[in-house]
């Protein structure tokens, strides 16, 4: 099995130059934990949920009033996101992608084409989606 049999092809971006505040609101509604982050349609960082509300946590819950708390949503994407992502090419096995993902302890991969291009993004959540379709492929089997 193959990185482009599980992604997620055209996977939501979000431009390093937007604010903090349009990454919770994509997040948010898109449903979403992963952000790949590009700059003049380059990929240049990767933003996780776990980005966006771990940085803005603590500045809200130290600000004495709601000015401040707004502040902080109007930061840079560029200033809170993760630099030069692990990526994976879409023809790499799969479990290249899932032994990355371990060893760099990331829940997602921008996934890119022979010429860096991003195609996609890979997920523990595709993970899990393909080893319940086998379970149950199995099961069903008996």
């Amino acid at each position: 099995m193959l990185v482009r049999d599980l992604m997620t092809e055209a996977p939501e971006t979000i431009d390093a130059e937007q604010r903090v505040a349009d990454a919770a609101f994509v997040m948010r509604t898109r449903n979403i934990r992963h952000l790949p982050v590009v700059r003049d349609g380059k990929l240049v960082g990767m933003l996780s949920d776990r980005d966006v509300f771990g940085w803005l946590t603590p500045r809200i819950a130290t600000e004495d009033e709601q000015e401040g708390e707004a502040e902080s949503l109007y930061y840079l994407i560029e200033d809170v996101m993760s630099d030069a992502p692990a990526v994976i090419e879409s023809g790499a096995p799969a479990w290249e992608a899932a032994d990355l993902m371990v060893a760099r302890r990331i829940s997602a991969l921008p996934v890119v084409d022979g010429e860096g291009a991003l195609v996609g993004i890979v997920s523990v959540v595709d993970f899990v989606a393909e080893c319940s379709r086998r379970l149950k492929s199995e099961a069903a089997a008996g």
